[in-house]
């Protein structure tokens, strides 16, 4: 799964064994991105163990992110990237 805005990339995937979304957020501009943060929304209508904490992020730089799945049932996942103050 991968979701690009105002230039920062966030590819993830769902490991089955771990059951956990993991991934990598990458700002691929010149500038800071402010306030970045992940989410991921359950087909059961809740969201798993996060989002992450809003952080910046330098131009140029990635980092990891990991929200776990354990105990939860659902069918399908989306994935949330968040920029700035306000939901994006």
């Amino acid at each position: 799964m991968r979701e690009t805005g105002d230039g920062v990339v966030l590819t993830m995937s769902f490991d089955a064994e771990r059951t956990r979304s993991t991934g990598t957020v990458t700002n691929e501009t010149s500038t800071t991105a402010p306030s970045v943060r992940v989410e991921v929304h359950l087909s059961n209508g809740r969201e798993l163990v996060g989002p992450t904490l809003r952080s910046d992020l330098a131009a140029g730089a990635s980092r990891q992110v990991e929200l776990d799945a354990a105990g939860r049932q659902f069918e399908r996942r989306s994935v949330h990237l968040e920029l700035g103050d306000g939901e994006n």
